[in-house]
């Protein structure tokens, strides 16, 4: 099978699109069997936008030396506003299962962790039963 090239990110800040991006990505490159250090230059065909500007104003002068973790990091950095994270975070304290059903809290929950980089499965447990019904707990 021909690698499925990923569909154009454009720098919009929401992290949902960018996640989606990063996946096709990784794919992508996986597919193609990609050496390392061609990743990044690779995926830049499909930037455009704010996403094209962080990539030519920061990366295209020295490109075969960004890996393709640190590129998602500083390409986050650059496309969205500072406060994200944080502001993800907060939504994370806010994350109550209330009326909802355990599947639907746990995916969101999931979701925002996925976000926010959470990958401590401890402080994911924590959280999680912190949001549970008084009735479940």
């Amino acid at each position: 099978l021909k690698p499925v090239p990923p569909t154009e990110y454009d720098g919009t800040p929401d992290a949902r699109v960018l996640h989606r991006f990063c996946q096709e990505c990784r794919d992508y490159l996986e597919a193609g069997k990609v050496k390392k250090h061609r990743q990044v230059f690779t995926i830049s065909r499909f930037l455009k936008g704010t996403a094209w500007e962080f990539y030519l104003n920061t990366v295209a002068g020295n490109v075969y030396s960004w890996d393709l973790e640190t590129f998602w990091v500083e390409l986050l950095n650059y496309c969205f506003p500072t406060n994200y994270i944080g502001k993800l975070r907060k939504d994370i304290d806010r994350c109550y299962q209330n009326s909802r059903n355990v599947k639907t809290y746990v995916h969101e929950l999931q979701e925002l962790f996925n976000l926010v980089g959470q990958t401590d499965e401890r402080t994911s447990v924590t959280r999680l039963w912190k949001g549970f019904r008084e009735s479940i707990r």
